[in-house]
């Protein structure tokens, strides 16, 4: 290999003359700063042993392909009004640094390699003005690729390449605006954080099938950042958090079948995140599922469309919830076909335009809380089906929806249902007696006695005309409050009252009750030894026993059942209870005429209380 002198490379520079070095050794610093170079700079296949000064250089193109670099290149405040190609191969032993530039073309370091860099980054671009792209496929760098406050005209492609750095920021797009995609895919892989707060990117991010660790701090930093199209992370393997906090996004979120795992912190984070399109957390095409470790954290969240995890595996060790979309805004679905939760599912006083689609779901609640939807609005309705949930309670407490689509067996052991209003239940047109009592056992799952959902199921039954299931539902809340009462005679009161009257809802009780008094007053009277004591007056005043007949009609023929409805039912009279009376005489007409007397107090307070119940005065709701 043929050496030169950095002096002699520098004076064949400045004569004007285009030349080409191929396969030569630049022995010493090879100082081009602050001068204008009239020629293209073009070594192919060159070895520096010196660093390479293009400060505030001003120069046509910078091409350096497959180049061994001993001492790196600094171009800092340079100037250069065409590509610069860093590519094919090329090494350096120290930093690449093109802080402040400005380069009119492509910046290509495909296939370069950039080592020994200590903890200084291995590329910067901090600041650079690149009217072009900026390529780095399969680049190999041991130090951090700084791009931060760059203009890139183009796009920014890293595919395939590897950035290793042992506790820092591998990739630094902070501030960055670029006008084309983002290219981090193909077998990209970072040790060390990507970093992009505030980034500007009018194109796609794409990140498909990208490694990034980085534990216990963030893999991808994409917080206060604006995206105008899709944020595409499928296939995803990322340890470490990957946030969008207060970031804006065009397009949609993908991250089908990718992985990510930050331990019991947060795995992915979007609080007060705003995404114009759809949130996409579920399976890849191949079926490989979204997998992540610690919480997904959607709090404040708006989105215009769905936000799906179906499909998907969360869980989270720690003292967050697994799924979190607290307070957020969703256009669109919220759709959890065949998800798995490990840990706890809230999504508390979000409004969801759609439905809340929790068909298949395996819930396994944490702390004894397995689904927290208080104070939610769902509009297109809430669809729990061939569920499993377990560990912990599902808690709908002051939840407005239009839609209940469930069955009951996907129901955990407890729920709380204060409060909780929906306008339809498919099926409530039915008339199927296992339904409303397999509901009144679903209401009973609360742990606190809550007469408000009673109340509503009630009212909901009603307005699809099921007015006798609807009493039914209210006799099973008195029916609890019954029990709950401290006093054993409160409770033996309240029994007699649903014995008798259903509390009011099932007033026919009372008549079955009425109609009993009635056939033991008419079984006694009927008797031989009252009929012997039955007396009555004819207008002559001669008096008749029951036990003579009709007295050839001078008075009304004696009827124990007449008798005994007149004695009963104070409201009627059929002429038998004013014509016929017990004889005062002897000890058994004493007796027989104040068990009259009794059976018709408590006909009248029985009849009372049933015209009061059946006008619903008795009750109250």
């Amino acid at each position: 290999m043929e050496s030169l002198t950095a002096d002699e490379v520098r004076a064949r520079l400045l004569t004007g003359e285009r030349y080409v070095f191929r396969s030569q050794r630049i022995v010493g610093r090879l100082d081009l700063s602050f001068i204008t170079i009239p020629v293209p700079i073009e070594f192919v296949g060159c070895e520096f042993e010196g660093l390479i000064d293009l400060t505030g250089a001003d120069c046509s193109k910078l091409d350096l392909a497959e180049s061994s670099l001993r001492r790196g290149l600094t171009a800092e405040f340079a100037h250069i009004r065409g590509p610069v190609f860093l590519n094919r191969g090329l090494t350096s032993n120290g930093q690449i640094r093109f802080t402040q530039a400005t380069i009119d073309g492509d910046v290509d370091l495909g296939r370069a390699t950039v080592t020994d860099v200590g903890s200084k980054p291995a590329i910067s671009l901090r600041g650079a003005h690149v009217l072009g792209s900026v390529l780095m496929h399969r680049l190999r760098a041991s130090g951090e690729v700084r791009l931060q406050h760059a203009q890139i005209g183009g796009l920014l492609g890293l595919a395939e390449a590897q950035i290793d750095v042992a506790n820092g920021i591998a990739l630094n797009l902070s501030g960055a605006e670029i006008t084309g995609n983002i290219y981090l895919d193909d077998g990209f892989v970072a040790t060390g954080e990507i970093c992009a707060p505030g980034l500007r990117l009018a194109g796609a991010l794409d990140c498909q099938g990208a490694k990034v660790s980085n534990p216990g701090g963030f893999a991808l930093r994409l917080e206060r950042a604006r995206f105008d199209s899709d944020v595409r992370l499928q296939g995803l393997q990322a340890i470490g958090e990957v946030g969008f906090n207060g970031s804006i996004v065009g397009g949609d979120i993908r991250l089908a079948g990718a992985s990510i795992d930050n331990g019991e912190g947060i795995a992915f984070g979007a609080r007060s995140t705003h995404i114009r399109g759809s949130l996409h957390f579920d399976s890849g095409a191949d079926g490989t599922p979204f997998r992540s470790i610690g919480m997904i954290g959607l709090v404040g969240l708006q989105i215009e469309g769905m936000v799906s995890i179906a499909r998907s595996e969360f869980r989270c060790g720690g003292a967050f919830p697994a799924v979190t979309l607290t307070g957020s805004r969703v256009g669109g679905d919220l759709w959890a076909p065949g998800c798995c939760v490990d840990g706890t599912l809230k999504f508390a006083r979000a409004r969801i335009g759609g439905r809340v689609e929790l068909r298949g779901v395996d819930v396994r609640g944490k702390d004894g809380v397995a689904v927290i939807a208080e104070h939610a609005q769902v509009d297109g309705g809430i669809y729990l089906t061939k569920s499993k949930i377990t560990n912990g309670e599902f808690d709908l407490t002051g939840v407005r929806t239009t839609t209940l689509v469930d069955d009951l067996g996907s129901w955990p052991d407890q729920v709380e249902l204060d409060d909780f209003v929906y306008q339809n239940m498919p099926g409530l047109t039915t008339r199927q007696p296992h339904d409303r009592e397999d509901r009144i056992a679903w209401l009973g799952r609360q742990q606190r006695m809550n007469a408000s959902s009673y109340a509503h199921f009630a009212a909901v039954l009603r307005d699809h005309g099921r007015r006798g299931s609807a009493d039914r539902v209210m006799v099973a809340l008195h029916r609890r409050e019954n029990a709950a009462k401290p006093q054993r005679w409160r409770r033996a009161m309240g029994w007699l009252d649903e014995q008798l009257l259903g509390f009011g809802y099932q007033p026919w009780r009372m008549v079955i009750a009425i109609a009993g008094l009635i056939t033991l007053v008419a079984i006694a009277v009927a008797l031989p030894g009252a009929r012997a004591v039955m007396l009555a007056t004819d207008p002559r005043g001669d008096v008749h026993f029951a036990a003579e007949g009709c007295a050839s009609g001078l008075v009304r023929c004696y009827n124990p059942t007449l008798f005994a409805i007149d004695t009963v039912i104070p409201l009627l009279d059929l002429g038998h209870r004013t014509t016929w009376r017990p004889t005062r005489s002897g000890d058994f007409g004493g007796v027989f005429e104040w068990g009259l007397a009794v059976a018709g107090i408590i006909g009248w307070a029985a009849s009372t209380i049933f015209v009061l119940s059946f006008a619903r005065f008795h009750r109250s709701e």
